[in-house]
């Protein structure tokens, strides 16, 4: 059994094991790909998960609120940091897509509520993770 402690965000200590090196190095090198703070504001963040529509999303979210979306490769599903995308607010992601009233291409109003399972602020800190 090979066995690897890494730190995920500077906060908490995470244990990958397994009996396949290339994998259990695969999945410490991302955890250890992931920065240690929030780059906009230097805040710690915190793994977030939420599945909607059946669709599943991981993401990071620091404790003011910016986010980053974690890309997941189509081939064996492992998860991968998105280092160019920058770290947004709900509020300016929803502004983005046209959330502020843009028309799209159709001419229907282009806007986006959050998932009821999304979080819309700073995490509680009454969560399990």
């Amino acid at each position: 059994m090979i066995e690897i402690q890494t730190k995920v965000g500077g906060k908490s200590l995470t244990k990958v094991s397994g009996d396949d090196l290339k994998k259990v190095f695969g999945e410490a090198a991302f955890f250890q790909s992931l920065p240690p703070v929030c780059p906009r504001c230097k805040s710690e963040f915190r793994l977030a998960h939420r599945c909607f529509e059946g669709n599943h999303y991981y993401t990071l979210i620091c404790d003011n609120g910016h986010q980053s979306n974690l890309g997941q490769h189509k081939d064996g599903g492992a998860l991968f940091y998105k280092a160019a995308d920058s770290w947004k607010t709900w509020q300016e992601i929803k502004d983005e897509k046209g959330g502020n009233g843009a028309q799209g291409n159709n001419g229907s109003q282009n806007r986006q509520e959050a998932p009821p399972d999304m979080p819309s602020g700073p995490p509680a800190d009454d969560l399990p993770f």
